[in-house]
């Protein structure tokens, strides 16, 4: 019996310790399918208080302030919450308008709890009238200057007569879409919204335009360019600080359109002949030229809306140079002017101390900026330029020496010629189109209209950018438009390496586009 009794154990044993392996596949990585919609997505004549979306498996939900979004927006935010295999979306009392689609995108927020595996881009639908709005308005959003993409900018796109606003964002190409859109006439802002405040501020970079919307606008580009709100407050001067031995920079608290507002003095410097106050390419810094002081210090007594004292150190062991002019081109084209630099900023050019191929004098002098300045003439062989002591002064009051410079004209086989035409596909407008070609040498400025064949003759070799813009008040510079006043910038468009010319080559037909 006791045998039996151990050997009856001995197989129960053996049973036990027999493990089998499951059957099964690899890794899921599928996302969760929906089952059930209540209401059914797609719905109309619709006022949900809650709208219960059901999956396969148990489901999470993530961020969902960065990506949930139901639009148009409501007054309030709807109550969202995943309970096992169930998504529920409490929508508040009284939130909704009638006759209108509204749209709840979940972005990349739903995943299945194991693997976390996203059911992408998923949005439900329901319309609070007889049918639903099914047109859409997509984008492509660039930086006006460089083209390039920018992601996370916020889109608002407002109907004029209800206000009701559709919300969306870039993604990292640049891209934008707000589907379900009814017809009607729409107000939209882009912009940057770099504080996440939704609020367009300084210097965040914008795009705004009124838009009837009657049909599908399936990926228009918009250009952004970079918002200024009116001056705000008294100016005041955030720093000044020692640029090199005949510059201060100096940084404002705020844009401002005019440095002839700005005011100043300099320890040892007479300042009855107005040194020059030069903009920067950014509204709220200035340059002041000044002559050489020895010193170790300056001290700059500025006047804006307030008076402001500051002491700059300057670097030691400065000495004084002399004035220097040197040539930026040793080849020239015939119609252009020839173009000098200084060593020292500009204060005045003498004409009549210049003397081109022994007998003739320059037709004009101008100064281009504070250490550029150009000669022209109209001569059609090649150019022995002599400048006589006292041609050209710098800031300190110094003359400059005796100096000879030599041009050659180009011949026909050393420069080629360039034939473009600009086009809009957005429009058929004949305003004047201001196209400037340039390289780090020269630039070329010329006048067009739409659909006009031009043709630059006589360009010298090597790589040109080019700027277009539309000037429709013709007072030849870009307007940037005034977001206040609902004024838009003018139409540009900007690239750069864009025009290659070759010695003794025609380069014809190029098409240009400004949109």
């Amino acid at each position: 019996m006791k045998l039996f009794t151990i050997l009856s154990s001995l197989v129960i044993l053996s049973s036990c310790a027999h493990i089998v392996i499951p059957e099964g596949g690899g890794k899921d990585t599928s996302p969760p399918i929906i089952q059930k919609y209540s209401p059914p997505n797609g719905s109309n004549n619709l006022f949900p208080d809650q709208i219960v979306i059901t999956f396969d498996e148990n489901v999470q939900i993530s961020n969902i302030n960065e990506n949930v979004s139901i639009t148009p927006d409501i007054n309030a935010n709807p109550k969202i919450k995943a309970v096992k295999k169930k998504i529920y979306v409490d929508i508040p009392k009284d939130s909704l308008q009638a006759n209108t689609t509204y749209t709840i995108n979940f972005g990349n927020s739903l995943s299945d709890i194991n693997e976390s595996n996203i059911l992408k881009s998923f949005n439900y639908q329901f319309s609070t009238g007889e049918q639903r709005d099914t047109l859409y308005v997509g984008g492509h959003v660039v930086d006006v200057k460089e083209n390039n993409p920018i992601e996370k900018c916020l889109v608002l796109l407002t109907k004029t007569n209800t206000r009701l606003t559709y919300t969306s964002n870039t993604d990292a190409l640049g891209n934008w879409k707000i589907l379900n859109v009814a017809k009607g006439n729409y107000q939209l802002l882009i912009y940057s919204d770099k504080n996440s405040n939704k609020r367009l501020d300084e210097e965040e970079i914008y795009y705004f335009e009124n838009l009837t919307i009657d049909s599908i606008i399936p990926k228009k580009v918009f250009k952004l360019i970079t918002f200024y709100s009116p001056k705000q407050g008294k100016i005041i001067i955030d720093k000044a600080k020692y640029l090199n031995d005949y510059s201060i920079f100096i940084k404002l608290n705020q844009g401002t359109d005019s440095s002839s507002k700005i005011m100043y003095s300099l320890s040892n410097i007479n300042n009855k002949k107005n040194l020059p106050v030069s903009s920067t390419n950014l509204r709220d810094s200035l340059i002041i030229y000044h002559p050489f002081i020895e010193n170790d210090t300056i001290q700059l007594n500025i006047q804006s809306d307030t008076l402001q004292r500051f002491t700059i150190i300057q670097p030691k062991k400065r000495t004084k140079e002399k004035l220097k002019i040197s040539t930026i081109l040793t080849i020239i084209r015939q119609e252009d002017p020839i173009n000098f630099i200084s060593s020292i900023p500009i204060q005045y050019i003498n004409s009549e101390k210049i003397t081109i191929n022994e007998n003739f004098k320059p037709t004009d002098s101008k100064k281009e900026s504070d250490y550029k300045f150009s000669l022209k003439h109209n001569l059609k062989t090649n150019l022995k330029v002599i400048f006589a002591k006292g041609a050209v002064s710098d800031l300190n009051g110094e003359d400059n020496q005796i100096d000879t410079f030599l041009f050659q004209i180009a011949e026909d086989e050393q420069s080629g010629n360039f034939e473009f035409i600009v086009k809009d596909t957005s429009s058929i407008e004949m305003e004047q189109i201001i196209v400037k070609i340039f390289n780090t040498t020269t630039q070329y400025h010329y006048k067009t209209t739409l659909n006009k064949v031009n043709k630059i003759k006589a360009l010298l070799p090597g790589t040109y950018s080019l700027e277009m813009w539309q000037d429709k008040n013709n007072n030849g510079i870009w307007d940037m438009g005034n977001y206040y006043n609902a004024t838009q910038p003018e139409k540009i468009l900007l690239k750069k390496d864009f025009v290659l010319i070759k010695p003794n080559w025609d380069t014809i037909g190029v098409e240009i586009y400004m949109d």
